[in-house]
C-alpha cells in the first residue's frame, strides 16, 4: 500500500506493517534500505512484543518457558488494513491462537503511518484486551540510507551537550547485552562514525535524555528522528552496509545471563487489563 503527499511517498507492506520505502520527492532520493539480503533483509521492522533477544532464545512467565526469536513476532506477521487514505495508513494485529501459544497475552496492536509535509509520524497503540496485566516491549528499527557514502562521511548529532554512555552486545552469538557502560566519545554531542564503528554491534543508549538524533552525510542533514519519552535508543549497522539504523525503543535486549521472570526483564512495560498504551516517533526529512 502506498501513501503520499506533495513531499513524500511511503510504501507499507502488510507483513509486519513495515514501511519498506520512503521517497523524498523534492530531492528525488530514496531514504530507506531496500531490504537487499546482501546486507540486511529488512527496511523498517516494528519490534513487538520483544526488543532484542531473550537469553537462550526463551523467556519465563509464571514459571513456564516460551521460545521467542529476536525482536518478537510482529515483524513477520500479517497485519490487517484498517484504513487507507492519501497520506495515512492504519494496520492492526490482534492476538490469536498462534500468538497465544508463544506469548500468553491478549492484545490489539495498531500501527499508523501519517505524512505531514516532510515529516512521517509513526504512531503505535497497544490495547490489553485480556483480563490480566500485559507485559510487552515495542520498538522501531528504520534503516536510513547513507546516500552512497561510507561511514567515515556520516555523523549523528545527538543534540546534547553531554557525552552519553552506551551499552553493547559484545557477545553476538547470544544477542544479549553486558550491563557495562561505555563512553561514546562524542564531540559536542556529535557521534562521528567510522569504518569499524559497528564491529561490536549495536550501541544502546538508556537513561540518556536523548529525544532527537540527526543523521548528517558530508556535513549535511539528511533525516532526523524525534522520539521524546522513549527510554532506550539503538544505533546499528553492519560493516560496509549502505545504511544506519536509528531505533527508538520501549525496552531492550536481555542482560547477558538473565534467567528471571518476564516481569523482571529490563525495560519490560506493564499494561493493566483493559488499558491502552500509546507512543509515537517522527522522521523529519531535510
Amino acid at each position: 500500500m502506498i501513501i503520499e503527499n506533495d513531499e513524500l511517498l511511503a510504501e507499507i507492506e502488510s507483513i509486519g506493517a513495515q514501511t519498506v520505502r520512503l521517497f523524498d520527492k523534492k530531492n528525488k532520493r530514496e531514504l530507506l534500505h531496500d531490504a537487499n539480503p546482501a546486507s540486511w533483509n529488512r527496511s523498517s521492522p516494528i519490534l513487538f512484543p520483544f526488543v532484542g533477544a531473550c537469553n537462550g532464545g526463551a523467556y519465563t512467565h509464571e514459571g513456564k518457558s516460551y521460545a521467542m526469536g529476536q525482536h518478537g513476532f510482529a515483524r513477520d506477521t500479517k497485519f490487517e488494513l484498517v484504513r487507507l487514505s492519501a497520506g495515512y495508513a492504519c494496520c492492526e494485529l490482534s492476538s490469536n491462537e498462534t500468538t497465544l501459544a508463544k506469548y500468553p497475552f491478549e492484545f490489539r496492536l495498531l500501527v499508523e503511518v501519517i505524512l505531514e509535509g516532510r515529516t512521517v509520524i509513526n504512531r503505535w497503540t497497544v490495547v490489553n484486551t485480556g483480563d490480566k496485566e500485559m507485559l510487552f516491549q515495542i520498538g522501531a528499527h528504520p534503516a536510513f540510507l547513507t546516500c552512497g557514502h561510507g561511514f567515515d562521511d556520516v555523523e549523528l548529532d545527538l543534540h546534547t551537550d553531554k557525552d552519553p554512555v552506551n551499552y553493547r552486545i559484545e557477545d553476538p552469538g547470544s544477542g544479549c547485552c553486558y550491563d557495562v557502560a561505555h563512553a561514546t566519545g562524542t564531540d559536542g554531542g556529535v557521534f562521528k562514525l567510522s569504518a569499524d564503528v559497528f564491529d561490536k554491534g549495536v550501541y544502546i543508549f538508556e537513561d540518556s535524555d536523548l529525544t532527537n538524533v540527526t543523521m548528517k552525510v558530508c556535513g549535511r542533514p539528511v533525516i532526523s528522528v524525534d522520539f521524546p519519552g522513549f527510554p532506550f535508543f539503538g544505533v546499528w549497522s553492519k560493516k560496509g552496509a549502505p545504511f544506519v539504523c536509528l531505533e527508538p525503543w520501549y525496552g531492550r535486549t536481555d542482560s547477558l545471563g538473565f534467567k528471571g521472570e518476564l516481569k523482571d526483564r529490563k525495560g519490560e512495560m506493564k499494561l493493566p487489563a483493559g488499558e491502552t498504551f500509546r507512543a509515537s516517533y517522527s522522521i523529519i526529512v531535510h
